[in-house]
Order: C-alpha cells, then sequence, then structure tokens
C-alpha cells in the first residue's frame, strides 16, 4: 500500500522548513529509479544507509523536512512510530485481500492492481515472505488509484501509478520500502465533499469534471505527477516498534500551473497517518483473516446486490446527514434530493464505501444496527 491523500490548497500547520541533509541524495533518488521502468535499476541497500540511519534519529516535530531538487516537485517529509510489529502492519495493510482503503479511509477512494489489459491482479502476502531470505525481495506492479475529496476544494482525482516493495534487512531491523510513480497526468479534478468532518470517513463524490474555486471560478484541475517513498522500519521488534516515514513529492493545479506547497502536502501525509496508526494500533482490530474473509465476501457480491446496497447507503447518508448535523454550508441544499450520483457507482466504488463502513463500525464509528442490512450483520 502507498500513500494516497488529497492535497488542500490552504492549510493552517506551517511548520518550519528545512531541506533533508544532502547526504540521503544518493539514497532518494536510486529509489526513485527503482520504482521508475524508464530506469530499471536494481535495489542496493547500502545506498539507503544513511537514509535509514536519519530515520532513526529523533527529530523536531515542529520541522518539515523537504527533499524537493529529487523530482523538481514540492516535497515534504514525516513520520510516526507504529506501536506494533512489521509483521502485524503486514498482514493487515499489505494483504491482497484487504483493500487500500480499510488501512487510509482518509486518503483512499478506491485503488486495485492493474494488469497491461486492465484486468485487476493480487500481489503475494509480504507478509508470508518476512522471514524467508535475508537477500532483498523485490515487487513490482501498476495499480489504479482514486483519492478522497480534499477539505478545501473538494477535488479529487485518479491515476495510474508505478509501484515497487523493498523487504529486506538492514543491520538485523526488518525494512519494507514503498515506492510509487505517477503514470502520466491525473484525471481532470471532479467536485467532491467531505460530510461532516474529515474524522467520519464519509465523503460524496459527484462525478463531474471541474471545480469552482472562490475568487477563480470554474477551473479544470490535474495532478501533474506525484512520487511516493514509504518506509516501514522496524525500530525494535520485541518491543514492538515500528518507525513510519514518508518523503512524498506533488505537482498539482490548473494552466499547468502548480498550486501545490509544501506544507500542503505535509497536512496530507498527516492526514493519512492519524487514521493509519489509530486503525493499526486498535485494540478492536480483528484478525487479519477475519477481515479478509469479510472484504472477500464483498468483492463477490453481484452487481446486482451492489447496486440495491448503494441505495440502502444513500438512505444512511441522509439520514446522517440530511438534517444538517453538521455545519452543510460546504455542500450544495440539493445533495440528498437526487439519488443519481449516489446509485451511479460503479461496482468497485460501491465495494470500496462497503469496506470503509465495516472499518468505522470495527472502529465504533458508527452502530452496527445503522448499518446492519448494507452489510448484512444482524442488529
Amino acid at each position: 500500500m502507498g500513500l494516497f491523500f488529497s492535497v488542500p490548497l490552504f492549510a493552517n500547520d506551517r511548520p518550519f522548513e528545512k531541506k533533508l541533509p544532502d547526504e540521503l541524495t544518493a539514497g532518494i533518488v536510486h529509489l526513485l529509479e527503482v520504482v521508475d521502468p524508464a530506469h530499471a535499476k536494481s535495489f542496493q541497500p547500502e545506498l539507503v544507509s544513511a537514509l535509514l540511519k536519519f530515520i532513526e534519529k529523533p527529530k523536531r516535530t515542529s520541522v518539515l523536512y523537504f527533499a524537493d531538487g529529487a523530482t523538481g516537485s514540492p516535497s515534504a517529509y514525516y513520520e510516526f512510530d507504529l506501536h506494533r510489529s512489521l509483521k502485524h502492519l503486514l498482514s493487515y495493510a499489505f494483504d491482497p485481500d484487504i483493500p487500500d482503503v480499510a488501512l487510509t479511509p482518509t486518503s483512499t477512494r478506491l485503488s486495485y492492481w492493474k494488469k497491461r489489459e486492465d484486468n485487476h491482479i493480487n500481489l503475494p502476502r509480504l507478509s508470508e515472505n518476512l522471514n524467508q531470505s535475508d537477500a532483498p525481495i523485490v515487487l513490482y506492479g501498476l495499480e489504479f488509484v482514486e483519492i478522497t475529496p480534499d477539505s478545501f476544494s473538494g477535488a479529487y482525482y485518479s491515476y495510474d501509478n508505478h509501484r515497487s516493495f523493498i523487504l529486506f534487512k538492514y543491520q538485523n531491523h526488518k525494512v519494507l520500502i514503498s515506492i510509487s510513480k505517477q503514470t502520466d497526468v491525473s484525471s481532470v479534478g471532479k467536485k467532491g465533499y467531505v460530510l461532516g468532518r474529515d474524522a467520519d470517513w464519509d465523503y460524496f463524490y459527484s462525478g463531474e469534471p471541474g471545480l469552482s474555486i472562490s475568487g477563480l471560478g470554474w477551473t479544470r484541475s490535474y495532478m501533474y505527477d506525484s512520487y511516493g517513498i514509504n518506509i516501514y522500519y522496524e525500530l525494535d521488534h520485541n518491543a514492538p516498534l515500528v518507525r513510519c516515514a514518508i518523503l512524498h513529492w506533488i505537482r498539482a493545479g490548473w494552466s499547468k500551473i502548480n498550486f501545490v506547497k509544501r506544507h500542503h502536502i505535509y497536512s496530507g501525509l498527516k492526514r493519512f497517518a492519524v487514521p493509519f496508526k489509530a486503525i493499526l494500533e486498535s485494540p478492536t482490530l480483528p484478525d487479519a483473516d477475519v477481515m479478509a474473509g469479510v472484504f472477500s465476501n464483498i468483492s463477490a457480491l453481484s452487481g446486482d446486490i451492489l447496486k440495491e446496497k448503494a441505495d440502502n447507503y444513500f438512505t444512511i447518508m441522509k439520514t446522517r446527514y440530511g438534517k444538517q448535523k453538521y455545519d452543510s454550508k460546504k455542500w450544495p441544499s440539493d445533495i440528498f434530493e437526487e439519488k443519481g450520483p449516489w446509485l451511479n457507482m460503479n461496482n468497485e466504488e460501491i465495494k470500496a464505501l462497503l469496506a470503509r463502513e465495516y472499518m468505522k463500525l470495527i472502529l465504533g464509528k458508527t452502530q452496527g444496527k445503522e448499518v446492519a442490512a448494507l452489510l448484512d450483520l444482524k442488529p
């Protein structure tokens, strides 16, 4: 799983900005070359040793580190500690039967692996390879991604990513590196809304291209390129403790002009990290096999049943927000009067929203009675 997040156009969180040390550049560039088919470089662990040493060190949380020069796009670095083992993380976040939306509900609307002919494909379970070899294991793939609406403009985008996973040991520490590179310009930004609070994980997708930006009017926006390096470094397998270090670059805007700043990316990284950590550390999280079974059942649902569930979902969302439980000035007053956008979702999009509702249930964000029919649960 990579990092997929929407980019707020404005943000209040403005930490002090500082360039990453120059000695990290060689390792960063090397990882970006590994994921890029145009370079086809083999992974060399010694080139990332300085980067891993930097990750080990304590840092001031008020500093925004960046590495813009590696790609020419704005960037930001963010790290957090996960008080679980790397095996625990791999069992949930990198299991082919557990969709990305389950672990990244505020960032990912939909993602799946693709073959060149655009059929879905599953990658191996990385947790099964954790102790198999001291030599690095490197996997490559192509994925489709659609992100959630950002909290300011409501823009959401879809695009393809080249992805690489590297599983290896560094000085007896287990490490997973996930690298992504956007293959081409994204689809045109479409209008969506964050319903309630972002922490509620409820979003509306209009399907309509173009955005209406205050002071600018209607515009067509795009994500021009994006790169990501996520490093999951097991500092102490006995404690257990994994340091999650994320470095991302994004260039997005309209009229081929980039409007993304470093602090926008930093806010997006934090938007990814908070629920990711909360989910994986939750004491109510079921066993990975149990979750995988639930998602496999969702994946097997027929199109007719999925359409019925989309209708049911519309009713649930109308109940949650139709009476303006939260400040609804951000979305049109008729958002729950027209069913079209809610019922015109394709099968994959409906499966993803069912996965998100299941995660909300097990995290205590909703009640079983409310979503019983949607998830085929007994009230």
